[in-house]
Parts: structure tokens; sequence; C-alpha cells
């Protein structure tokens, strides 16, 4: 199966109180995502991340993403650093953007930031992240904002 997400911002403290997300601390909110990831993710599946994964040294953030459950694969948000650093960090991939075929045969474009509806012409739908929002808020015409938030 595929799932996709966004914006964990792993090592983030102000994350935590620009989003309201109800933790202590940032090892609280790294260690709740990670469960909550593994819950529902399995080794088999695969997840297409749409940015912000972490802020973290490489070395701690290659333990938190091998720790995660699936076949990861990235999509580059502005927080994210270089290719090679996101490889280093455990993905399976890494991309700035990336078509997505469902298997009815309609098309997703991955990318991190949303776009107005008449730039997404050929495709069905975005699929992205970057401006965190409430799940009530999470479509928007053609564009699904997946972010953890």
């Amino acid at each position: 199966m595929d799932f996709f997400t966004s914006d964990q911002h792993f090592g983030h403290r102000n994350i935590i109180r620009y989003c309201n997300r109800p933790f202590d601390s940032v090892n609280q909110m790294d260690e709740e995502i990670v469960s909550r990831w593994n819950q529902v993710v399995s080794v088999d599946d695969t997840v297409y991340v749409i940015g912000d994964v972490s802020f973290h040294p490489v070395s701690l953030s290659r333990r938190i993403i091998n720790r995660l459950h699936g076949n990861k694969i990235l999509i580059r948000g502005n927080h994210d650093r270089s290719h090679s650093k996101m490889i280093q960090m455990g993905f399976n991939e890494v991309h700035e953007k990336m078509d997505y075929s469902f298997p009815d045969g309609s098309r997703a474009l991955l990318w991190h930031y949303p776009l107005p509806d008449s730039l997404i012409s050929n495709h069905e739908v975005l699929i992205h992240g970057h401006t965190h929002c409430a799940p009530e808020d999470a479509i928007q015409g053609k564009k699904f904002n997946v972010c953890v938030d």
C-alpha cells in the first residue's frame, strides 16, 4: 500500500508551538510520530514524504528514519538538505517533485508546495505539504495537504 505524509519536522522545537502540537518536548513529539507511523505502515508499504522531515543532524535523523516502516521516498521540502544528505538519512529515493499514478490511471503531482488549481492541469490532483493546517482544511480544490498536523 502507498501512503502520503509531510512536515514531520523531527527535532524542530518551534513547530510544537507554531502548530500547537500537543507535546512537551521534541523527543516526545519525535517518538509519537514514529509510533503512529509504525502503527499504520508495514515494512512492505511505500511512504511518500512530501518534504520537511527533520531538523536533527544527519546521524540522528538516520536513526529515526531507519526506525520508520516501509520504503521511504522523499519529495524535498524547503527545510530538507541536499539530495545526498537525504539519502544518507535513510531515504530510498529523493526527488524535487514527482508524478504519481493511482491504480485507476489518474495522476497526481507530488510537490511540497501548494499551487493554484489552474497550474495542476496535467494532473488530477496535487499532493503537497508546506502549509500546516487542520484536517478539515486539508482538501482545497485539486489540492490535498498531507501534513502530519
